[in-house]
């Protein structure tokens, strides 16, 4: 009877302890499935033959005043905010800040580069941040030539705690959830394809997307500088190492041999690994690390930055078209999602997000 008692009670206080745990939060490393108070879109594009819907969900909590950051592929920062109403849904598009039933969402600035990122976070009256781990959101990128579109979850980072006293935000595990160690994602070979029935599957074009978690987008902003060390596995557990990228504050390149860099990549070396010939097979897993980055990057000035993590997305394209047939009858499709974070968190010193405070909501001038 006494050993009853006793596992009935240790099991409550198990139970307990994992209660506790889910409590107090943060308690886990950043991913696309939390609600938080800190959201990260990595990926904006805005072309013209693309536009970026952008949805941002409240629940439970209002209203609530979020501060916004664009960035766009020059890393120039531009920012807004808005109030969200509890249970409200706030959607608006990269183009023209337009949205919410075509009525343009009050406060919601045009996103004014062709490619990029956004950034949303819960601040009280003063914009300083707080917790309110209320928030979902997703981006659904629309490419009107090819009638696609891609949809993903933005990063969450939840916090824990009092309201802040300075306009930054630590990513440290305690304030705000940690960013990853690494990054994981799985993309199809340059130059691979397969056969299914009669249709052949070809690979088409794989970006990467990257972000520092590090970021300042005060006006007298300190660049963010990083470097980024790729592991390819191929289908028999065969590696390739060798492969770096060096870049700052925001970047977008594709696998392929030669890469096809954006803005912000100072060099892109080894990225043969990402081909078929080299590899071999169809399909790959990539481990991205943060490193040192040392003389190698040619960074201005002769920077040698420190590992600093980031977080990202793979966007792929694969052609179909019959084994045997006509050719005109080739289709095209997308996909894309974030890189998986991992159970194992940045250990180096906690990454920082920092802003120019604007001041009481009623008085705020945004830019």
């Amino acid at each position: 009877m006494r050993k009853s008692i006793f596992v009935a009670l240790l099991a409550m206080f198990v139970v307990g302890l994992a209660g506790v745990a889910l409590a107090g939060v943060p308690v886990a490393v950043t991913n696309g499935e939390f609600k938080a108070s800190y959201l990260v879109w990595p990926k904006i594009v805005n072309t013209g033959d693309e536009d970026t819907v952008v949805t941002i969900f409240n629940d439970a909590s209002g209203p609530v005043v979020l501060h916004c950051f664009w960035m766009d592929e020059y890393q120039i920062p531009f920012d807004f905010e808005f109030e969200i109403t509890r249970f409200q849904t706030v959607w608006f598009k990269a183009s023209d800040g337009g949205g919410m039933n075509g009525v343009k969402a009050v406060g919601v600035s045009p996103f004014h580069g062709a490619y990029g990122e956004l950034k949303c976070f819960a601040t009280d009256d003063n914009d300083l941040p707080i917790t309110k781990n209320n928030f979902t959101g997703t981006g659904t990128i629309f490419n009107f030539v090819d009638g696609t579109a891609i949809g993903y979850n933005a990063y969450g980072f939840r916090r824990s705690g009092a309201a802040g006293t300075t306009p930054e935000l630590v990513l440290n595990g305690t304030q705000y959830d940690n960013c990853p160690a690494y990054l994981i994602g799985t993309f199809m070979l340059d130059g691979a394809s397969f056969e299914d029935d009669s249709y052949t599957v070809a690979a088409g074009t794989t970006e990467l997307t990257l972000v520092p978690c590090d970021q300042d987008v005060r006006q007298d902003r300190v660049p963010i500088y990083t470097k980024a060390n790729f592991t390819v596995w191929d289908e028999d557990e065969v590696s390739a190492t060798g492969a770096y990228l060096c870049f700052k504050c925001w970047i977008e390149t594709t696998l392929t041999d030669p890469p096809i860099p954006s803005k912000g990549v100072f060099n892109a070396v080894g990225f043969k690994n990402f081909t078929k010939d080299v590899v071999g097979g169809v399909y790959a897993t990539v481990k991205i690390t943060p490193v040192f980055a040392g003389t190698v990057c040619k960074f201005p000035g002769g920077v040698t930055a420190p590992a600093r993590p980031f977080i990202g997305l793979l966007f792929g394209s694969t052609e179909i078209y019959p084994t045997i047939g006509a050719p005109s009858t080739h289709r095209w499709a997308s996909s894309g999602s974030l890189l998986q974070s991992t159970a194992t968190a940045w250990a180096g010193a906690p990454p920082v997000v920092k802003y120019d405070q604007l001041g009481p909501f009623s008085d705020r001038q945004v830019r």
